[in-house]
């Protein structure tokens, strides 16, 4: 019939279909693979004969059958599916895809016609929007949107009776680095820095890039005395390192303004404070640590 002439006209080559860049899968309800193409055989890392025996639960992650029944039902029910799974590679290794199925007749019987997309970099993408919105971008320690949020937690926790303390911290002539060899040579020492001081820290200090040459450090369960052993052993750190760049030595060393969190003051406030007593540190002559 004519119509049949024209449903055969635009009918979609098999090797049309084996050159697009998405996965088209078509399985039976009991997950049985009855025909993918070649981004599919590619993407997972099977020969066609080896993905064609495979079953939909031996490659999707979970393997539970009655999640896949679930998604084959919800498809069955409003006529299509939106949604994400991760698929074991041959190899064993996992990947995210975005799944678009729908149900169809296909050679007398009911089956699921799936278009698969590789959604790999975009959640790539989402993880590095997610961590460089509380990191820092050029040192990778936290920034000062977490030390907001971070100051609030540590207050609340003051009620229970944990002392804690934060160091604000400013770089003593770094201004000089940037203005005679340059914001690249600049980025160098600040990366530098920040390797010298974790490396004077305990695991559990939380490290704060403020922005600019200023940095902050939340020291929890510790008392006074520590915070200030802490502090020095950090102000030394620097002091001692010889800051070289383009055959110039930089005199560098560390301002600390010091305050004890007791859950009197607010994240504001305290931030304020020890922005203060390190500024007191500066105008007593730079390199030294004031308590606020």
């Amino acid at each position: 019939t004519k119509r049949k002439q024209a449903e055969e006209s635009i009918r979609i080559p098999a090797e049309i279909i084996d050159i697009c860049p998405i996965s088209i899968v078509a399985h039976d309800l009991q997950g049985n693979f009855l025909y993918a193409n070649q981004k599919t055989f590619d993407l997972h890392g099977y020969s066609q004969d080896e993905f064609l025996a495979c079953k939909l639960n031996e490659i999707d992650v979970p393997t539970s059958a009655s999640l896949i029944e679930a998604r084959i039902q919800r498809a069955l029910e409003a006529g299509e599916a939106f949604f994400e799974v991760e698929h074991y590679r041959k190899d064993g290794t996992l990947f995210p895809l975005a799944v678009f199925v729908k149900p169809a007749e296909w050679r007398g019987k009911k089956v699921l016609i799936s278009v698969w997309s590789d959604i790999t970099e975009h959640k790539r993408y989402l993880e590095n929007m997610e961590y460089f919105a509380i990191h820092d971008q050029l040192t990778g320690v936290l920034n000062r949107r977490s030390i907001e949020d971070m100051l609030k937690r540590t207050i609340a926790r003051t009620k229970r009776g944990v002392v804690n303390f934060l160091l604000y911290m400013d770089l003593d002539n770094f201004k000089e680095v940037n203005d005679s060899v340059g914001h690249s040579a600049g980025d160098e020492v600040l990366i530098t820095l920040v390797g010298l001081m974790k490396a004077a820290l305990r695991t559990e200090d939380i490290f704060f890039r403020l922005g600019g040459d200023e940095f902050a450090i939340l020291l929890e369960g510790i008392d006074s005395h520590e915070a200030l052993t802490v502090a020095e052993r950090l102000r030394s750190v620097v002091e001692g390192h010889r800051f070289e760049k383009e055959d110039r030595v930089f005199p560098l060393s560390l301002s600390i303004g010091i305050i004890k969190i007791d859950g009197s003051l607010t994240t504001g406030e305290l931030l304020s404070q020890a922005d203060t007593a390190m500024y007191q540190a500066k105008e007593q002559g730079k390199n030294r640590i004031v308590m606020a």
